[in-house]
């Protein structure tokens, strides 16, 4: 192939025939490039020459691609091809650079930068195409832009606010979350810094951490503060801040995610102001009340009840009923408390040891906590003090059964311990006696020292018959100057005589009367029945102890009453 020395206008052009020496160091050269070449004659739009590199790249042989053309590989038509190398020539010295596209042998698509000049040779133009493989260029600048694109998305659509924001604290650029959370527009939000938008209690409050992300301390911070919205309401956020840095580690500009946490923090500040409302209501109701959940663990306690036991609120909650208590009480109420965990309501009494050693009475009442679809969460407990109401209630049954005088039982619970006694006897076949007694010589005391001495006399009188009987018999007033004593359990109705003598004996004793500086001598008269030799129900045995009284009571005539020195037991 002849090389002209003639080109005309300003075409590159090959002064002088080329040695065979420097046409195969030219061929060496070309067969080194890394970019693929190609030499097209414009006339028959075939390959003249190309290099080991357009082979490789293509996938032919250079023989192979000799007898083809640039239409063979390239992706557009012939025509636009001819076009293409008509605008190379036109264009001279400089050339053209496009982007084209063309198949490889196994159909592979090769993206390449081509660079292409005008040269003349034999009498007519020869392409020089040097073909740069940008395909993997191409293929990394469409996955920045998918990239680019799915971030966008990401940024855009992100349930959280995001900013980007400059070293200074402005913001570069905020999603649409962020402007919804904060009620401005873009372009509002776009150059308005940080502190501009924060409450103004929290402005400094990032400073610390944002500088510690900056100096590559943290990766990046979290933290909670609030902002002002546009309408100017405080919004509570949950802020992320990171730091986007350059290749060589240089800051570039922060990356800040924002979660609008104002509902969460509405509604726990709502559940504080719930709990410290409950907590004022349950520390000034005059009970005692507690929470333990499923698993008997406190998870509340009432001032009253810390106050009551001497402990303090944070050293039991979260602790078992067993250690708040004791071992001792939790066996003594675990059956309530397994039974109120079955979902039944439960009332019971115990009584409290305090640690000053104290005994209190306490009610406690254990109501189920139940949950959702009737599960049960544990349960409440209230417990109420009633030690004063049980000792009035003490109080009230002594009075309803006591002589206010002497301390003995009256007539009412006398006829209950007969009762008891029949029924004691009559179930273990065993028997007891019925002492009825009557003072002699009484009303003369009465009449003459007056009532204050009349009183003192009978006090005297109950003291001495208790000395002369067992802890377990019972002894009652149950008239004016009339006695009863129930003697259990004797075996013979002697044994039932012998304490009346040692009575009579104890009453015959002369009594000092404190109030009145002198001494009084009274008597007895009493009568002995004997359950069941003597009567099978109550109100006959006492007919029959009180006949025998008034037997013994003649036996010593109307005035004394008594056998001189000694008195009269008589029994039926």
């Amino acid at each position: 192939m002849a090389l002209q020395t003639d080109p005309p206008d300003d075409s590159p052009m090959l002064h002088r025939t080329q040695t065979p020496a420097e046409l195969a160091r030219f061929r060496v050269a070309m067969d080194m490039s890394g970019d693929a070449i190609y030499l097209v004659d414009r006339t028959s739009m075939r390959f003249v020459d190309v290099n080991q590199t357009a082979c490789t790249r293509m996938g032919y042989s250079r023989e192979e691609l000799l007898h083809m053309g640039p239409q063979d590989l390239l992706t557009i038509s012939r025509e636009d091809i001819e076009r293409l190398y008509d605008e190379v020539i036109a264009a001279g010295a400089h050339g053209t650079t496009t982007e084209s596209s063309a198949r490889t042998r196994d159909g592979r698509r090769s993206t390449t930068e081509l660079h292409r000049r005008a040269v003349r040779m034999d009498g007519g133009w020869v392409i020089v195409s040097i073909a740069r493989d940008i395909t993997q260029r191409k293929h990394m600048e469409q996955a920045l832009r998918e990239s680019e694109e799915r971030f966008r998305i990401t940024f855009e659509l992100a349930g959280s606010g995001i900013a980007h924001v400059d070293l200074a604290g402005r913001l570069l650029r905020v999603n649409r979350s962020l402007c919804a959370i904060l009620g401005y527009s873009e372009q509002e939000l776009v150059g308005r810094t940080v502190k501009e938008l924060s409450h103004p209690e929290d402005r400094d409050k990032s400073d610390a951490a944002r500088a510690r992300v900056r100096s590559g301390e943290l990766q990046s911070t979290r933290l909670q503060q609030r902002y002002l919205r546009k309408d100017g309401a405080t919004v509570w956020v949950d802020l992320t801040v990171a730091l986007v840095r350059d290749a060589e580690g240089n800051a570039l500009y922060e990356i800040a995610v924002i979660d609008d946490d104002t509902e969460r923090k509405n509604a726990e500040t709502a559940l504080h102001e719930s709990a410290e409302k409950l907590r004022l209501f349950a520390d000034n109701v005059p009970a005692m009340t507690v929470s333990w959940d499923e698993h008997l663990h406190c998870s509340f306690a009432n001032r009253l009840f810390t106050e009551f036991f001497g402990l303090a609120v944070e050293d039991i909650v979260g602790k078992h009923v067993r250690e708040v208590l004791g071992e001792p009480v939790y066996r003594e109420i675990e059956g309530h408390l397994v039974k109120a965990l079955q979902g039944h309501a439960v009332t019971y009494e115990r009584i409290a040891r305090l640690q000053s050693g104290e005994s209190r009475y306490l009610e406690v009442r254990l109501l189920p906590h139940i949950g959702e679809q009737g599960k049960v969460l544990g349960c409440f407990s209230v417990t109420t003090d009633i030690t004063e109401h049980k000792l009035a209630a003490e109080r009230i049954q002594r009075v309803a059964h006591h002589d206010s005088l002497t301390g003995l039982p009256n007539r009412l619970l006398f006829n209950d311990r007969l009762a008891q006694a029949m029924s004691l006897a009559k179930r273990n076949a065993r028997q007891f006696a019925l002492l009825y007694l009557d003072l002699d010589r009484f009303k003369p005391v009465n009449d003459t020292l007056g009532h204050t001495a009349g009183d003192e006399l009978l006090k005297c009188v109950a003291t001495r018959i208790l000395r002369e009987v067992r802890e377990s018999d019972t002894v009652a007033r149950v008239g004016g100057d009339e006695f009863t004593v129930i003697l259990h359990d004797i075996a013979r109705r002697e044994d039932a005589q012998s304490v009346a003598r040692k009575i009579l004996a104890a009453l015959a004793t002369p009594f000092q009367l404190d109030s009145q500086k002198q001494t009084v001598d009274i008597g007895t008269s009493i009568g002995i029945a004997v359950y069941p030799a003597d009567a099978q129900d109550a109100d006959a045995l006492i007919s029959v102890a009180d006949t025998a009284m008034y037997r013994a009571k003649q036996a010593g005539g109307t005035a004394v009453g008594l056998l001189p020195g000694a008195g009269k037991a008589h029994t039926a």
